[in-house]
């Protein structure tokens, strides 16, 4: 058995193949996902970010039937990373991204959590911003107007920020669903765009 340390190089290693590898993974993918669950900590979570990301490149809509769980142990990882590690939550917002993506049907468990973590105070401002980047690019992949009110919550913070970036980012993010919602979002958006005038 690999030790954590020697395991972390693996994984970049194993993250490059996969790559290279594109479909011809499927019939691994149960295996590696069980192997993640048997030896994650965070220690190694990077890494194992890193080859889930792979494996959602690889495989795309075929990676649907791991979707939930591997969300469960992404939102994990984002929770306990929110206030101290601003790559490893931008490697998760990726996969969410891409999970968004593919498995549309779980929106419900990516939005909210990416919602939540620009709400909460602690989470490190790079992270805020990253998260908006996020939800800016899946909204004009995927209809988040189910969300619409956690949107608005993480937009109101946004806007009103004294960090440039974060605030530049929520504008961007408001331009992009308005310009994928229209006259439907125009109208919910009202009392936002009251208050930005």
């Amino acid at each position: 058995v690999a030790s954590d340390y020697d395991l972390k190089e693996y994984l970049r290693l194993f993250a490059t193949l996969i790559n290279n590898m594109n479909d011809n993974i499927s019939p691994f993918v149960k295996k590696i996902l069980e192997f993640i669950q048997s030896r994650f900590n965070q220690e190694l979570s990077k890494g194992f970010v890193s080859v889930i990301v792979s494996l959602l490149n690889s495989l795309k809509d075929g990676f649907a039937p791991y979707a939930s769980e591997t969300i469960c142990l992404l939102i994990g990882i984002f929770e306990k990373s929110k206030t101290t590690d601003a790559d490893l939550c931008r490697d998760v917002l990726n996969a969410f991204l891409i999970l968004g993506v593919y498995a549309a049907d779980l929106l419900y468990l990516i939005v909210p959590q990416i919602c939540e973590v620009i709400e909460t105070e602690q989470t490190l401002k790079k992270v805020r911003t990253y998260a908006f980047n996020v939800l800016a690019k899946l909204s004009k992949l995927v209809d988040l107007f189910p969300y619409l009110g956690q949107i608005m919550r993480a937009i109101n913070i946004g806007l009103f920020s004294n960090e440039i970036k974060m605030r530049n980012a929520a504008y961007e993010f408001l331009y992009v669903l308005l310009m994928a919602q229209g006259s439907t979002f125009l109208k919910r958006a009202n009392p936002i765009i009251q208050t930005i005038k």
